[in-house]
């Protein structure tokens, strides 16, 4: 008799020393493929309901979906902090590569507005991460996807990413009334006398910058332009108060919004220390 669930079997593999890795605490997502929204999957294949996200058991990450289901896309963040989305994974995949000795990451998490949300609502970004991102990562810089536009207020929604402690840190006042990249930067405005400032109100947040406010006249002796400058964003501590977060900016004014959703991608780097 066919099985109604498919069986997907990953391995976290160690290509320097060609052998598998032991991790019992690293934690994986998995999306729709290509939709920004959690795939339901389960925990054996009589059809267990199992929670996301998972957390592996010696390096392994296993689940199953419906046998109609034939491609997922998987977001992983393993216990030493290394992140890898493996996109269109499908059963017939049974590794991750993992390099020890590299640095540089992209995690990749969802967001999404399902229903009705009250103003300045707070929720989980779907990604791996549980109590608190892994010490020792260093946040260069965070962008989004839209790939949905939504509904009503939704099709100009405006929204904020950051962390539990501070919700709009990372992205303030996202707003775009179409789907697309939408990188953080600085806000540029132009003062009295035709020169360019800083303005006061900014996209980038203040977790991931500093920045002080033009005023007018830049070609004046009053005036000044201002200056705005990157800066990274320290994970010091395991606490839940570095949990990632999406929040729906007040002034949104979303009361009655579905369908808006897509991806969130934190760009960091792994301070080496041992353990990592």
């Amino acid at each position: 008799m066919a099985s109604n669930f498919t069986e997907f079997y990953v391995q976290l593999w160690n290509v320097r020393l060609g052998q598998p890795i032991n991790d019992d605490t690293g934690l994986y997502s998995v999306f729709q493929a290509g939709v920004p929204l959690n795939q339901t999957v389960y925990s054996d294949d009589t059809g267990t309901s199992k929670t996301l996200p998972g957390t592996m058991t010696d390096g392994v990450i296993q689940f199953w979906v419906a046998s109609t289901t034939t491609t997922v896309d998987l977001s992983v963040l393993t216990a030493a902090g290394k992140s890898y989305f493996i996109e269109g994974l499908t059963a017939s995949q049974h590794r991750i590569d993992v390099d020890p000795h590299r640095e540089q990451y992209v995690l990749v998490g969802t967001w999404a507005v399902l229903s009705a949300h009250a103003d300045g609502t707070v929720s989980a970004v779907k990604a791996p991460q549980s109590g608190g991102l892994p010490a020792g990562l260093r946040i260069k810089d965070v962008y989004v996807h839209k790939t949905t536009l939504g509904e009503g207020v939704g099709a100009g929604l405006i929204v904020d990413f950051g962390v539990s402690g501070d919700p709009d840190g990372f992205v303030d006042g996202m707003t775009a009334s179409a789907t697309g990249y939408y990188l953080n930067g600085a806000v540029i405005a132009v003062d009295t006398e035709g020169g360019s400032i800083v303005a006061a109100t900014q996209l980038r947040g203040v977790l991931l910058m500093n920045y002080a406010e033009g005023n007018s006249g830049v070609t004046a002796s009053a005036g000044a332009p201002g200056f705005f400058e990157k800066r990274n964003y320290m994970i010091s501590l395991v606490t839940t108060t570095n949990n990632l977060v999406f929040a729906i900016t007040a002034t949104s004014q979303l009361t009655t919004v579905a369908g808006a959703r897509g991806y969130v991608f934190y760009e960091y780097d792994i301070i080496p220390t041992a353990g990592n």
